[in-house]
């Protein structure tokens, strides 16, 4: 039997509600390496199979003469990867036989962090950017000043929007740069009868309730369409800092009645929740700290169960949805334009079904997860 390449990917955490397609690429990367899942902290909201990786949990020190060994371990290895000596050893052992192909690390800070430790042992390392770590994260100097180093020392960057070459400052390595987004998987986003009962025209957001999702404002757009149609409803699932001003403001505004908050979801729960959908609504926007979304998975998702998406033009949705030919964008920030494109899908539900086929021809042919994988494959084939 061949035996497969080994390639460490490394997080903070697996698999954060919020970051299931840091578990999926890995699930692509099995198919044809051998994984080992690197970590802080192993959870599994989504009930995710875990069984096709070989998992290493990572501690911190916590005693006074681990962190003094810690610290001379990290001394010695000219490396910021914080360790207890117990798990150095045991990461010691499977770096040093030689036969990791390479370190794949999701975010910025994480690739930043464990490149020390792939220079000591002489591995190839390749980072993924996924939002905030190609823009927020860019006004801490530290990290910043880091970057220039990790990218001359990386086999591959791969980042999900093409805004984030000028955002990371990347052309001097642009033979290293990959444009790939995240994707979806066909197989389980399937249309399926929704089995609804009622006529109302269904709006839905899915993502996190935070400062990047506009939800506030779309709440508002969504109390001020209701005042003149009575059949709509907003179904907003994901959680986060912004959750419970929302839900006040939805109080406030008076249609309460007609918005229903979901919180924290599962991956089936977002699908089904799609499926009953007439209207998906994403509208992102840089915040007031700069940070900025990728290419968010939510209108994939959408798009892929042939949903008409009303979003922004932001960070990497412009790369997937053409106006008026599969979605409608509006500028950030801009209420009127979101009602008013909102407002055109409610009242035409020819428009609805002709942007949601489009849609849907655009995951299938572009951002499916095969497309995907064979893509982010190349790359470690390659190294």
């Amino acid at each position: 039997m061949e035996t497969k390449e080994k390639i460490i990917v490394y997080n903070r955490a697996f698999c954060l509600i919020s970051e299931t397609f840091v578990y999926q690429q890995a699930r692509d990367l099995a198919q044809n390496f051998e994984v080992h899942l690197l970590a802080r902290e192993f959870t599994n909201p989504h009930g995710f199979d875990y069984s096709i990786f070989n998992q290493h949990l990572v501690k911190r020190p916590k005693s006074w003469i681990g962190r003094v060994a810690g610290k001379a371990i990290r001394t010695w290895l000219n490396t910021d990867f914080e360790m207890g000596f117990q798990s150095y050893l045991r990461l010691r052992k499977l770096l040093k036989k030689g036969d990791i192909g390479a370190i794949h690390a999701h975010f910025g800070p994480n690739a930043v962090e464990i490149m020390g430790l792939a220079m000591a042992f002489d591995i190839p390392l390749v980072v993924t950017f996924h939002g905030h770590d190609a823009s927020r994260l860019l006004k801490n100097e530290s990290y910043k000043k880091k970057l220039p180093e990790l990218f001359e020392y990386a086999s591959g960057i791969i980042i999900v929007s093409r805004h984030m070459i000028e955002n990371l400052e990347l052309e001097p390595w642009l033979e290293k740069v990959h444009v790939i987004p995240c994707s979806v998987d066909p197989q389980k986003f399937v249309i399926q009868k929704n089995g609804r009962s009622s006529d109302a025209i269904r709006i839905v957001h899915s993502g996190r309730i935070a400062s990047t999702k506009g939800v506030p404002d779309l709440v508002k757009v969504f109390s001020e369409l209701a005042d003149n149609y009575p059949n709509i409803e907003l179904h907003i699932a994901g959680d986060g800092e912004e959750l419970q001003r929302t839900k006040a403001l939805a109080r406030e505004r008076g249609h309460n009645d007609k918005i229903t908050f979901y919180g924290r979801v599962s991956q089936e729960q977002v699908r089904d929740l799609l499926n009953g959908a007439d209207i998906f609504v994403l509208n992102s926007r840089t915040d007031a700290n700069g940070d900025m979304e990728g290419t968010p998975v939510s209108i994939l998702e959408a798009m892929c169960l042939k949903k008409p998406v009303v979003s922004t033009i932001h960070a990497g949705i412009p790369d997937v949805i053409q106006h008026r030919k599969n979605g409608l964008l509006v500028p950030e920030y801009a209420n009127d334009e979101l009602k008013a494109c909102i407002e055109r899908l409610i009242c035409d539900s020819e428009l609805r079904e002709q942007l949601g086929e489009e849609a849907q021809a655009t995951v299938k042919k572009s951002y499916t997860n095969k497309v995907m994988r064979q893509r982010i494959n190349r790359i470690f084939e390659e190294i």
